[in-house]
């Protein structure tokens, strides 16, 4: 635990790994003082992996490890927990005198499972739950036909999409002038993936930056399998080590069949956010 005599805004990381262009965290900063950041590494999910070298949570270990140092670079920590997320969270009011918790959406089922539940608990103990749009450009039910019922063709529901973002300003938010309303404490304990059960292995993940080049010819190249023909940016957006605002920015700009993949990544989206029964059926 780590001493904080204050109250304090919880600001929870889940599929938000970055600093820049978080609106969550963006807006938590904005709004409140003592903004203490928490991830959470969920039994649930920990549970139904059988590798012990699993590179998804090497993957993730290594950048909540990156984000730690930053923002304790800035006076502030990141505290690292292992749990069931709402006992965690349960675990946390306890411990902390908090006001709020803030955190970006997240659109699988089990996720929104999870989410209801650390709701209702907030909702117990009359602790406000903020949540914000991060993982997408449209979600839910903003992109759907004249009826009002949702999308079940991609391809309408690309026109739609693209016709709603001709029309939309893409907003980057800058976190930094509002850093000083980090809490300010000293650093969390040392956190070590062997704790969790995992071994820490070298793996070389691609980078969370698009090559100009390679999304320029990417309907040229993408099916070449000599040619490293595709952007290699899926698990950065999975866990949201990039913002897809900048992506679909450039996207936009360099390649529309590189843009028409990223709107199918929202199209499944938002069928599974309308028909989640889709994620354990064929």
């Amino acid at each position: 635990m780590v001493n904080i005599d204050s109250p304090v805004i919880l600001f929870w990381f889940r599929r938000d790994l970055r600093l820049h262009d978080n609106p969550a965290l963006f807006y938590a900063l904005q709004k409140n003082r003592n903004v203490l950041p928490v991830y959470i590494f969920d039994t649930n999910f920990l549970s139904k992996l059988e590798n012990i070298r699993d590179p998804r949570v090497n993957f993730i270990f290594e950048n909540i490890t990156k984000l730690k140092s930053e923002l304790e670079k800035l006076g502030s920590t990141l505290l690292i927990r292992h749990g069931e997320t709402v006992d965690v969270i349960g675990q946390l009011i306890d411990e902390y005198r908090v006001k709020k918790i803030y955190t970006n959406h997240d659109y699988e089922p089990t996720a929104i499972k999870q989410e209801n539940a650390v709701f209702k608990l907030l909702e117990n103990n009359r602790i406000d739950f903020l949540t914000f749009k991060d993982h997408v450009i449209f979600e839910k039910d903003e992109v759907r036909k004249t009826d009002g019922n949702p999308f079940v063709v991609y391809t309408y529901y690309m026109r739609q999409w693209k016709s709603q973002f001709q029309r939309k300003k893409i907003e980057m938010l800058d976190p930094k002038p509002y850093f000083g309303n980090l809490v300010k404490c000293d650093p969390s304990p040392k956190f070590e993936i062997e704790s969790i059960g995992f071994e820490r292995f070298t793996y070389k993940f691609p980078p969370n930056k698009l090559h100009q080049e390679t999304i320029r010819n990417y309907h040229l190249q993408r099916d070449i399998p000599s040619i490293r023909g595709t952007s290699r940016i899926g698990i950065h957006l999975r866990y949201g080590t990039v913002s897809i605002r900048e992506i679909v920015e450039q996207a936009y700009k360099w390649n529309e069949i590189f843009l028409d993949e990223l709107i199918w990544r929202e199209f499944y989206q938002q069928i599974l956010w309308h028909f989640p029964y889709i994620e354990s059926k064929a």
